[in-house]
């Protein structure tokens, strides 16, 4: 679920090239640079969630659960979702 999200969208925006057409590069060497919480360091309530949604495959589940993973406050979530395409 983490990984297709919008905090993944921004950190591949962040690090890669834009292609043409204004499309994003998603190479391995990109991917490398995502910072994913070790699983045994999240909340049990997060993990909860986030096994939840992605049983569901229920996107607004997923943001939700990925927005408390990453500790984010409800302006930098709205930051984040009109920074990415």
């Amino acid at each position: 679920m983490v990984l297709s999200s919008r905090v993944t969208l921004a950190f591949i925006a962040a690090y890669s090239p834009r292609m043409r057409g204004n499309f994003l590069r998603f190479q391995a060497q990109y991917l490398r640079r995502i910072r994913l919480p070790r699983w045994e360091d999240v909340g049990r309530d997060v993990q909860d969630a986030l096994l939840a949604a992605s049983r569901t495959d229920c996107q607004p589940d997923a943001d939700e659960s990925i927005q408390r993973l990453y500790h984010l406050d409800d302006a930098e979530w709205h930051t984040l979702k009109s920074k990415t395409p």
